[in-house]
């Protein structure tokens, strides 16, 4: 009957939980908690040093090279004149996707050339080797890495920057070409380059204040240092390493020899 309760029927007493429960339960999950974070911060700190001891850190493999500039010669009475330190077979892994390029893609020859723009031995050695990246463009490719010794030249870095600034508009050749063969390297002299070969200046400016290509530049210094290099300029041409400033002679007799 709708309302009818009878009296055996009673509420039932509420079951109290012991207080020293819900402090266990929060004991194990703040536990469990910790143990999750310990597991993140190991896992995280393995990453990083894992990371370091394979790739450094590139400050600081930048800073190792700094204290070296070295006029090297070439030993002439070695086979084309190249004096071989070192054979690098796996050289075209130092071929970034930001280098740039000049040359043949199906070249028989592939010279990778490491430069500070602020070198006195990369400016005086660039003419001839600009007359035999035109004289052999069908059959040699010609890959640029940057190597600014910033130790010695202050303005080197600089210039790397403002030269692969000018790549990203496609005109990283006609740019290189005024640096190496220009007198002096300042923010004045950059931003002049820039607009006497047409580059829209805004966007070069502001590519060169953000330092937007700084990393790929102390990645060049950083594999500069995996190839055993200690100064500029240094080619490695299909693996071989060849050191200091060529003449067009020079180089004739190393691209025949791996013709």
């Amino acid at each position: 009957m709708e309302g009818f309760v009878p009296e055996n029927l009673q509420e039932p007493e509420e079951v109290k939980v012991p207080w020293y429960r819900f402090a266990g339960k929060a004991v194990s999950l703040s536990l469990l908690g910790l143990v999750i974070l310990g597991v993140i911060v190991f896992v995280a700190f393995f990453i990083y040093y894992a990371w370091q001891i394979k790739f450094g850190d590139l400050e600081d493999r930048t800073k190792l090279v700094d204290t070296f500039e070295v006029n090297f010669t070439v030993d002439s009475s070695l086979s084309g004149g190249m004096l071989e330190r070192d054979f690098v077979e796996d050289y075209q892994q130092y071929i970034r996707n930001y280098s740039p390029v000049f040359g043949s893609d199906n070249a028989k020859v592939t010279i990778l050339t490491f430069v500070d723009f602020e070198c006195p031995f990369c400016k005086e050695s660039y003419s001839d080797f600009k007359l035999v990246m035109e004289k052999y463009e069908s059959i040699v490719q010609v890959v640029f890495k940057n190597l600014p010794l910033v130790s010695l030249h202050p303005e080197a870095m600089s210039a790397a920057q403002s030269a692969m600034c000018s790549s990203e508009q496609n005109k990283f050749w006609q740019y290189h070409d005024r640096l190496l063969t220009g007198d002096g390297l300042s923010e004045q002299v950059f931003t002049s380059y820039a607009k006497n070969i047409g580059l829209d200046e805004n966007k070069f400016n502001t590519c060169l204040s953000t330092e937007k290509y700084k990393n790929q530049i102390l990645q060049d210094i950083s594999d500069a240092i995996d190839l055993g290099l200690l100064g500029t300029p240094t080619y490695i041409v299909n693996g071989i390493k060849v050191e200091g400033s060529l003449k067009i002679s020079d180089w004739d007799k190393i691209i025949l020899n791996f013709l």
